[in-house]
């Protein structure tokens, strides 16, 4: 026997737990780990050469991840080494007969391009941003692109030049169609690293 506020409770809460659960159950969620609990590290990349004049010639967006079995992140969280200064590598010919060009933080211990790139975090805190840019010294191409965090020895504080143990790849990519550069054109690059 139930009283009738109590009857017309318990079926208001049937009613709408019957209306709740499909809708829950459609609607994806959110949060969910990707498969197998790993994280993914996204790298959004944005390319942009400009001519003498300060024009935009070339404009190029992609993405790419962060290198599979790559040492960074283990040896940083584990406390392996500490966390020295980043560059950005450019593949290909647009710094003459080098390998590639790089645009390294002011202070960099290895031969860089380029000393004004910057590492700040987005405006919510949950994005890493990397900056710089450089001039082309050589007419050629920008066939991939590479991102390189210092391994300092862990006694070495946090964003200390060091020359570490080594330089890790934290993100590389080969591209699909090259950037092509003329000797004097300004290279702006920036990526922004994000996590799930």
């Amino acid at each position: 026997m139930c009283f009738i506020s109590r009857c017309r409770m318990f079926a208001l809460v049937a009613v709408l737990a019957m209306a709740i659960a499909p809708a829950a159950a459609a609607r994806p969620n959110a949060h969910k780990p990707p498969a197998g609990g790993s994280i993914v590290v996204h790298g959004h990349w944005t390319i942009v050469v400009r001519n003498h004049a300060g024009a935009i010639v070339t404009r190029r967006t992609f993405e790419n991840s962060y290198v599979p079995g790559g040492l960074v992140l283990p040896s940083v969280l584990g406390r392996i080494n500490s966390v020295g200064l980043w560059s950005l590598g450019l593949p290909g010919t647009a710094c003459g007969s080098k390998f590639q060009c790089t645009i390294a933080e002011n202070g960099y211990a290895y031969p860089s391009d380029s000393s004004n790139l910057t590492v700040t975090t987005g405006a919510s805190g949950a994005a890493l941003v990397l900056s710089g840019s450089l001039v082309a010294s050589s007419s050629g191409q920008i066939t991939g692109v590479a991102s390189y965090l210092v391994l300092c020895s862990p006694t070495v504080p946090p964003a200390t030049p060091c020359v570490g143990p080594g330089t890790g790849t934290f993100t590389d990519k080969r591209l699909g169609t090259a950037v092509n550069v003329t000797a004097g054109q300004q290279i702006a690059v920036t990526v922004t690293f994000t996590f799930s």
